[in-house]
């Protein structure tokens, strides 16, 4: 089943990697909903907010839940980046950070979609070593993919 990863974020030109709140679900409407509607049961830092005030965007589509937790880490490694207070990449249990290897040489098809969008967007792309960080690889490993490009 198709997972999204999402981010809402008070203007489009805000970085989705250190603002708003980035997530991961297999509906993105509802999703989007709960997070603004006063009664919906999941927890959200913009519950009451208005939505029409909030840029929501669907970040990348993913072939399974453990896919999109690994690149909701890219968003997210540690707590309390943007609106989000936990680490991306665990949900209710099924989590992608089980037996994870830091500076894992290879890419995934994902972090190469993350690398190739900052590239053609450079006003919006973080810096080589935050990309580095965000993609848990090293900035060598990113500059040779971005060679390719």
């Amino acid at each position: 089943m198709a997972h999204y990863i999402y981010s809402i974020r008070k203007n489009a030109t805000d970085c989705p990697l250190t603002q708003g709140y980035v997530g991961c679900t297999n509906n993105a409407s509802k999703r989007h909903h709960e997070h603004f509607h006063r009664n919906a049961g999941n927890p959200s830092p913009l519950r009451g907010e208005n939505k029409d005030e909030w840029f929501f965007e669907v970040l990348a589509v993913c072939e399974d839940k453990t896919n999109a937790l690994q690149v909701e880490y890219f968003y997210r490694p540690t707590p309390n980046i943007g609106l989000n207070v936990r680490a991306g990449g665990s949900h209710g249990g099924n989590t992608w950070l089980k037996g994870r290897k830091s500076n894992n040489p290879t890419i995934s098809v994902e972090a190469k979609e993350f690398i190739e969008w900052w590239y053609n967007n450079p006003s919006l792309a973080p810096t080589l070593t935050e990309q580095a960080v965000a993609l848990d690889c090293s900035v060598s490993t990113i500059s040779k993919y971005r060679s390719t490009l």
